[in-house]
């Protein structure tokens, strides 16, 4: 197998993100990674 042939996947995982820095830092930065096109 070639690496045309293999699927491409990939895992965000995040732990501890109920509090306050991901709603004010964390989350905003992945929605602004999703608009560029780069998430």
């Amino acid at each position: 197998m070639n690496s045309t042939d293999a699927s491409h996947s990939d895992a965000l995982v995040f732990f501890g993100i109920t509090g306050d820095l991901a709603h004010k830092k964390i989350f905003p930065a992945l929605q602004a990674m999703v608009k560029r096109g780069t998430l």
